[in-house]
């Protein structure tokens, strides 16, 4: 699911996914380590980049890419709740993954 969606009608998620062929996911128990992996990823080339929500400390992770790689798309994965549904949002996710169908999680996915 696309949340706060900046794309527009020509960018849509299923024509990000056919030009970037695959999504960087980063799960880690160290900000910095964080940090580190997705700006590695992004040197080689990926945008799509994932910090899995059960990762050390993801919303800090997920602002500072926000912040230091503003031409990838960050989002988050492994969104098994409203709450850490909301906590995303808050850290200005692209995107969300949950690991099973939520009509609560959709409805509230802006």
């Amino acid at each position: 699911m696309t949340v706060n969606n900046q794309f527009n009608s020509s960018q849509s998620w299923r024509h990000l996914l056919q030009q970037n062929r695959a999504i960087a996911v980063i799960r880690t128990d160290n900000i910095d380590q964080g940090v580190n992996m997705a700006k590695a990823v992004a040197a080689g080339g990926m945008k799509l980049i994932e910090i899995t929500w059960n990762s050390y400390q993801p919303s800090q992770i997920i602002q500072q890419l926000r912040k230091d790689l503003p031409e990838c798309i960050i989002g988050t994965g492994t969104i098994l709740t409203l709450e850490d549904l909301e906590k995303a949002i808050a850290a200005d996710i692209q995107f969300c993954f949950t690991p099973h169908v939520n009509q609560t999680l959709i409805k509230n996915s802006h």
